[in-house]
C-alpha cells in the first residue's frame, strides 16, 4: 500500500511543480539572452547586472514555492477538506505519513537541482563583463582549491562532500517533518488548530535556536579538548567528525518527529 500511496503523491505534484520549474527555466533563458545581446559600453554592464540580480533572487523563489506547495498539499489532504478521503484509505497512519514525507522531500530535492541547473546555465559563457564574470571566478577558485589539496587528503575531501550532501538531505526532510508535526499538534486544539499549529512552529523553532547555540558552545569546548588529547591536526578529519555528528542528530530528530506526528494523527485526529 505504501508504494501505491507514494506513487499517487509523486503524481499529485507533477502539474504545479512542472509549471513552477518551467517558469524558472523560461525566465533563466530569457535573462541569458538579454545578457548575450551586443550592448556597448556602460549599457552592457547595467543590463547584465540587472539580469544577474533578477535571476539570482528570482530563481531562489523556486524552492520557496516548492515548500509552500508541499505544505499546502499535506495540510489539505490530512486535516483539510480532503482529509476524510485520506484517512478512510485502507492504509496505516504511518504509511500515509511516509508517502507524503518521501514525495515532498523528493520534489523539494528536485527543486534544488532545478535551481542549481538554472544558475549554472545562466552563468556559463564568456560574454560577461569583467565585473560580473562570476563563472570564471568560480572556476578559478575551485581550480586553486583542488591544487591546494594534497593527494593524501583527497579521500577525506570526497568523504566530506558526501557527508555534506547527506546532511543537506537529512535536514531538508527534517525541516518538513517539523511542519508536519506542528500541523498534527494543531489537531489537539479543536477549532484553534491553525493558530495552534503556527504557535507550535514558532515555539519549536525558538527552542531549536536556543538548543543550537548551547550545542555549538558545548561541542566547541569539549571538541577542542578532545582534539588536543588525541592530537588530530587534520581539519578535514575534524570536519568529517562534525558532519557525522550532525547527520546522526538529524536522523534521530527525524525519527522522533515522525513518531510524534504519527502518534497524534493516529490517536487524536480531529477533522471537525
Amino acid at each position: 500500500m505504501l508504494g501505491k500511496l507514494f506513487k499517487h503523491e509523486m503524481k499529485s505534484y507533477r502539474f504545479t511543480m512542472g509549471i513552477t520549474f518551467l517558469v524558472a527555466l523560461v525566465f533563466t533563458v530569457c535573462s541569458k539572452v538579454m545578457c548575450m545581446l551586443p550592448y556597448q559600453g556602460e549599457a552592457k554592464n547595467i543590463i547584465q547586472m540587472i539580469c544577474f540580480f533578477s535571476v539570482y533572487y528570482g530563481i531562489m523563489f523556486v524552492t520557496v514555492v516548492a515548500q509552500i506547495l508541499i505544505v499546502i498539499r499535506f495540510y489539505s489532504t490530512t486535516v483539510g477538506d480532503r482529509g476524510y478521503l485520506t484517512w478512510t484509505l485502507p492504509a496505516k497512519t504511518s504509511e500515509i505519513l511516509w508517502s507524503k514525507a518521501l514525495a515532498g522531500g523528493i520534489w523539494y530535492g528536485i527543486s534544488l537541482l532545478v535551481v542549481i541547473f538554472c544558475y549554472a546555465f545562466f552563468l556559463v559563457g564568456d560574454y560577461w563583463t569583467e565585473e560580473l564574470d562570476v563563472y570564471g571566478e568560480m572556476l578559478g577558485m575551485f581550480s586553486e582549491l583542488f591544487r591546494m589539496i594534497d593527494s593524501e587528503l583527497a579521500g577525506g575531501v570526497i568523504l566530506a562532500v558526501c557527508l555534506y550532501v547527506i546532511t543537506c538531505i537529512v535536514w531538508s526532510f527534517a525541516s518538513f517533518m517539523v511542519i508536519y508535526m506542528c500541523i498534527a499538534i494543531g489537531q489537539l486544539f479543536g477549532k484553534w488548530r491553525i493558530i495552534a499549529s503556527i504557535g507550535a512552529y514558532l515555539l519549536f523553532m525558538f527552542l531549536v535556536q536556543i538548543m543550537a547555540i548551547v550545542a555549538v558552545f558545548v561541542f566547541t569546548v569539549i571538541g577542542v579538548g578532545v582534539m588536543e588529547q588525541i592530537e588530530i591536526d587534520n581539519p578535514i578529519v575534524i570536519l568529517n567528525i562534525v558532519l557525522v555528528i550532525v547527520d546522526l542528530i538529524g536522523i534521530v530528530g527525524y525519527v522522533g518527529l515522525f513518531a510524534i506526528t504519527n502518534s497524534i494523527f493516529k490517536k487524536h485526529l480531529n477533522l471537525e
